[in-house]
């Protein structure tokens, strides 16, 4: 009895003997039937927080807004005249940790009885030698002395539950806008790298191009020289002694 005592902390009265166990079977299935039903009508009622929206109102300079691990943004490309809509620094939406999705919806933990006293009482050190069937039924009697209905505790972890997988489903959504976006701006950077490759090739080949052509041109005057310089020793030649003629074929020494 001392130790459902320190379990509930406040026990109007305890059974003198414990239930029947295949009452307590037979009602722990009727309970169940009825915590289900009762899940399902509540969620049905409950109201679905708008994340999106919080995450709009969330202000800009509160504590835990900002990105813990943000993700620089890429500079632009000073010599290439783009949108800046390009080269934009994509926002990643705040993430939300459990508790703060739990506030977001308005269900408050740890100033009522709720899911996780439950765990507690579960894990209480004084009967963590009792198997789980055990420890259950000990925490479903002190429930009941303490006049809370475990229906309400089943409730509110499906309520939890349900919100997670809210959230759950809005931050998805979110990732996909993320990377839809990193999607276009990628690609118009990419539209922006392949017509600069391409402009610039085009501007590369062109200067090889007058490279070519002024070094043929340098190899006919070249050869047009070296005819000339010929024609001119030979007109010498006659009139200088061997070795004196002043007319140098080729490049001078």
């Amino acid at each position: 009895m001392g130790l459902l005592r320190k379990l509930a902390e406040l026990v109007v009265e305890f059974p003198d003997e414990p239930e029947d166990a295949g009452a307590a079977s037979a009602g722990s299935g009727d309970d169940v039937v009825a915590a289900i039903e009762k899940i399902r009508l509540d969620l049905e009622r409950g109201d679905t927080p708008d994340f999106e929206k919080a995450a709009a109102e969330e202000p800009a300079g509160a504590a835990g807004a900002a990105d813990p691990d943000p993700i620089p943004a890429a500079r632009p490309v000073a010599s290439t005249p783009a949108d800046s809509a390009t080269h934009e620094d994509i926002k990643l939406p705040r993430v939300l940790s459990i508790a703060d999705i739990y506030a977001k919806a308005k269900i408050v933990t740890g100033e009522a009885f709720d899911v996780f006293k439950v765990e507690s009482m579960l894990n209480d050190p004084e009967i963590t030698d009792l198997d789980m069937a055990m420890r259950a039924r000990m925490v479903r009697m002190t429930l009941k002395n303490m006049g809370h209905e475990l229906e309400d505790i089943i409730v509110d972890a499906g309520i939890r539950d349900r919100v997670l997988e809210d959230y759950n489903e809005y931050l998805q959504g979110e990732v996909e806008k993320v990377e839809q976006r990193v999607g276009e701006v990628n690609a118009a950077i990419q539209r922006e790298i392949d017509e600069f490759i391409q402009g610039h090739t085009a501007v590369i080949e062109q200067n090889r191009a007058k490279l070519d052509k002024i070094r043929a041109a340098y190899a006919e005057f070249k050869r047009s020289k070296e005819a000339e310089e010929q024609r001119l020793f030979d007109i010498a030649a006659p009139f200088v002694d061997q070795g004196k003629n002043p007319v140098n074929i080729g490049d001078a020494q």
